[in-house]
């Protein structure tokens, strides 16, 4: 029987997956190393379909850690290095867009907490860290 991904990190959809210039992939989940590739002409491409997979990706109470090795190891290949460069070309696009979010969206945090004259204590609680 498949145990459930409970890990608050995991949940909360703190991913961490990394490219290596030695063309192994890796993909961590709350730092913990969940699963590493060997793939050195289709790293990039392999790369990109693990985060678009990722961000696809609905965890709940039953989802498991095997479910989304599955998931990832389910690839699709391709001869044609043209489709293969523009799917790379579309993922460091996707990447660029979802930073600029990221930043928008802690410049808006800040401004509403200083609206509020929330001090640190009350901003980590919001945020669910420590201070």
């Amino acid at each position: 029987m498949e145990q459930p991904l409970v890990e608050d990190d995991f949940l909360r959809g703190q991913w961490q997956e990394e490219y290596e210039k030695s063309d192994t992939l890796t993909l961590r989940i709350a730092g913990r190393e969940a699963l590493r590739l060997f793939d050195k002409p289709d790293t990039p491409f392999v790369a990109a379909q693990w985060r678009q997979a990722l961000r696809d990706l609905n965890v709940t109470e039953a989802f498991t850690g095997q479910r989304l090795l599955r998931r990832l190891l389910d690839l699709r290949t391709t001869a044609d290095t043209g489709l293969r460069g523009r799917i790379i070309v579309l993922d460091a696009e996707i990447m660029a867009i979802e930073a600029k979010i990221t930043s928008a969206e802690s410049e808006m945090n800040a401004l509403v907490y200083r609206l509020y004259g929330l001090n640190a204590k009350e901003i980590s609680m919001i945020e669910g860290t420590r201070i």
